[in-house]
């Protein structure tokens, strides 16, 4: 299947429960868009694809622990990630490094 980065969240989430898709495969097509758009766009301030698609292969090892399992999210550069710089889009955060994560991204790896 070609095109999964243009899934809804709703789709997306379907056919990852039912094993339609993998994360791998929904996150790599994510990615293919996002090296595509960024020149252009650039929409990011940290990307870490590797580290993405690593945690896509865990997902896929583990039952579903939720709605939103395995579905690809970003995080707004405000919100503290401790795996992250989180630069609150200012120069005087340049190296900011958080040790956690903001309430809202820790439910993200629940």
């Amino acid at each position: 299947m070609a095109n999964l980065n243009r899934l809804s969240a709703t789709d997306a989430a379907r056919k990852l429960a039912t094993r339609e898709i993998t994360a791998q495969a929904l996150l790599a097509d994510c990615i293919e868009r996002i090296r595509e758009r960024e020149p252009v766009v650039h929409a990011w301030t940290h990307l870490d694809f590797d580290g993405a698609m690593e945690r896509a292969r865990q997902l896929v090892a583990m039952p579903a622990s939720g709605l939103l399992h395995g579905l690809p999210i970003a995080v707004k550069d405000v919100f503290d990630t401790f795996d992250m710089p989180t630069r609150e889009g200012s120069p005087m955060y340049e190296h900011h490094r958080p040790a956690r994560d903001a309430a809202s991204g820790a439910l993200a790896h629940a």
